[in-house]
């Protein structure tokens, strides 16, 4: 019988290997996933992120973070032509926008900035 060639009962006979190379890639996936990380890993830097990175989390363009900025309500640090914030100062700032509706019942954030 061929490694790919299905069987009467459902099943599908592949080689050991394969199976060990889906586990770890799945195993990979998890961890980046369960971390907040995403493919683009140049964007976050420790505990940093790029402003790229933020705009495109946030939706929001250059000019909103621009204002934040010299306003004083956004920390930054700037390497070159590249503006990092501190992902705790994002979450700041999306925990201090937060609208407050009495009729929600209080429930833990889903999604974290990465």
């Amino acid at each position: 019988m061929d490694a790919n060639e299905k069987r009467e009962d459902g099943f599908i006979i592949i080689p050991k290997e394969w199976l060990q190379a889906i586990s770890q890639k799945q195993d990979r996936i998890l961890s980046l996933l369960e971390n907040g990380h995403h493919a683009n890993t140049e964007d976050c830097i420790g505990d940093y992120v790029s402003e790229e990175e933020a705009k495109r989390q946030l939706g929001r363009k250059a000019t909103w973070f621009w204002n934040l900025r010299t306003s004083g309500e956004l920390p930054f640090a700037k390497v070159g032509k590249k503006i990092f914030y501190l992902k705790s100062d994002i979450k700041l700032l999306i925990d201090r926008n937060m609208k407050k509706d009495p009729n929600r019942e209080a429930r833990p954030i889903l999604s974290k900035v990465a």
